[in-house]
């Protein structure tokens, strides 16, 4: 991870990009959320199958079918998540946001072209490697379509614990006033009336 300011970003606090270790994990576990949503459904259609009893012939019309569907669900997946929220599911499991330089969303053209990058920086993942050595952290996929990734909890942590160290002592300066109040608080006028009769009750038992 790496802390700095973003010159060509309307930001006002530093921008954590994040490296290439943080960046796997999140597309693990977007692979894994893709793959059991696709076995899930090709469950499903295999069951239908079976119970409609489909022959061996239409079979390759069905696995046809079946690459096409998983090619729009991968496409959708991460367009989806890249234009609206810039999180997918493994994103937000490890707090980043994909965005523009600026700090701004992705069009659906960035998002495509930045799965275009991926698919071409696949082979021995060296369309990652470049993320190792700049300053932002951009892989080739960054590079093409524009976009940074970032972490969502930039500079915001801090503040949080400032404001909560202030709210505790305050709390305890609170605390504290109130009782040095307690302290100088003056008895109670009917307490020594309450308080004198056991005093003379005890002198006379010593008598």
């Amino acid at each position: 991870m790496v802390i700095e300011a973003d010159r060509g970003a309307p930001r006002d606090q530093p921008v954590a990009y994040v490296g290439l270790v943080t960046r796997l994990i999140a597309i693990t576990i977007d692979a894994l959320v893709i793959d059991v949503a696709a076995l899930a459904v090709s469950g499903a259609v295999l069951l239908v199958f079976s119970v409609f009893s489909i022959t061996g012939r239409d079979h390759p019309l069905a696995i046809a079918l079946g690459g096409v569907a998983f090619f729009v669900w991968v496409v959708s997946y991460f367009g989806v998540f890249w234009t609206t929220t810039g999180q997918t599911v493994g994103s937000r499991v490890m707090q980043i946001r994909l965005t523009r330089p600026d700090g701004s969303r992705l069009r659906p053209r960035h998002a495509l072209m930045r799965l275009v990058g991926m698919v071409i920086s696949l082979p021995f993942f060296w369309g990652y490697l470049p993320a190792l050595t700049n300053s932002r952290r951009r892989g080739v996929p960054d590079m093409i379509a524009g976009t940074v990734v970032t972490e969502t909890r930039t500079a915001a942590e801090p503040g949080a614990d400032r404001v909560a160290q202030v709210s505790e002592r305050r709390v305890v300066a609170v605390l504290a006033a109130r009782d040095y109040d307690l302290r100088r608080e003056p008895p109670d006028a009917s307490a020594p009336a309450a308080t004198q009769v056991p005093a003379a009750a005890d002198a006379a038992d010593l008598r």
